[in-house]
């Protein structure tokens, strides 16, 4: 009708500045703050499963992670980032500062979700001797360093507060890692010297072998984490090995000492050479266990001074 058509507010030329406001700001306050709340239900649903398609599909039926790029790899950082962008986007639509607190929203959320998922793993790994704890251990590092990139890159997030959480939860996967380690490895370092090690029934690459179940690994974790990681079990290793040597034992006769410097000399190349192979860089722990061998094997006392006197040059801090 003329009535209805001629409203000055359905006019080509009407001012939108000039129109009523069809909510009170009262009103747009609480429908933005319903939908802040009932995203939060969402979010938090998301990122939950998330974390139990990660325990049913991957580490129940024990599936190896991907490799990318020498990489081991996880979907976490994608599929939070595309949480995060998608609610964003849609937020974003009806108001830009409705973005922003989308954005707020899911930091918020993926402060509590980090450290339930780090909880959820150490239970579960510690629960079981699995082969895909170390390949996982290494993804999920690689995945959440990932996820930070992102954050600060393509939502230009400040990260510090991730980052603690973040470094605590790699604390407590290193703590597990080595756990399991040493689990695998004391048993055979507590034969060095005994009878059976001494006459080679144990074979010599016994423990290099349990200690590449984890060492191997460490290639694929991103840098600079798994070089250091991988530094530190070689450490490890060197040193509970020259502990064990050193420990007082009963008295043995110059073939026995002989057949002794000989098989410590045959592990210690076999460990190294793994460790180097894997990408370990160092270095200056590989003439440990040997300057121990020589000095074992040597009857006399001259030469064993020289050795000495070598150990003390690589190692000045034994004095």
């Amino acid at each position: 009708s003329e009535l209805f058509l001629g409203h000055p507010d359905l006019k080509p030329e009407v001012k939108t500045e000039n129109l009523s406001l069809l909510l009170t700001p009262a009103d747009w306050d609480k429908l933005k703050n319903d939908y802040i709340t009932s995203a939060k239900g969402k979010i938090k649903s998301y990122f939950g499963n998330i974390l139990r398609l990660e325990v049913m599909e991957k580490w129940e039926k024990e599936v190896h992670p991907e490799v990318k790029e020498n990489l081991y790899h996880s979907s976490l950082s994608f599929d939070i980032q595309t949480i995060i962008g998608e609610h964003m986007k849609i937020s974003e639509v009806i108001s830009r500062s409705l973005g922003m607190k989308m954005l707020e929203l899911c930091l918020a959320e993926l402060h509590e979700f980090i450290p339930r998922f780090g909880e959820e793993f150490v239970a579960w790994s510690t629960a079981r001797d699995s082969p895909i704890f170390a390949p996982y251990f290494a993804a999920y590092i690689n995945s959440f360093h990932d996820l930070m990139s992102g954050l600060e890159t393509v939502f230009k997030v400040n990260t510090e507060e991730l980052q603690k959480i973040l470094a605590a939860l790699t604390r407590n996967f290193k703590n597990i890692f080595f756990s399991k380690l040493r689990t695998k490895a004391q048993p055979l370092l507590k034969k060095i010297l005994t009878k059976d090690w001494t006459l080679g029934t144990e074979r010599p690459d016994s423990l290099a072998s349990a200690v590449s179940q984890f060492s191997v690994h460490l290639q694929h974790m991103r840098e600079p984490v798994g070089q250091e990681l991988l530094h530190d079990v070689h450490k490890y290793v060197v040193r509970e090995y020259i502990m064990q040597v050193i420990k007082p034992r009963r008295k043995m006769n110059g073939e026995t000492r002989q057949q002794v410097s000989e098989k410590m000399n045959q592990e210690a190349r076999i460990l190294n050479n793994m460790l180097i192979d894997q990408g370990s860089d160092s270095n200056w722990l590989l003439p440990a266990i040997h300057h121990i061998a020589n000095i074992i094997g040597e009857k006399k006392k001259d030469k064993i001074k020289e050795y000495v006197k070598e150990l003390c040059q690589d190692y000045p801090d034994i004095r």
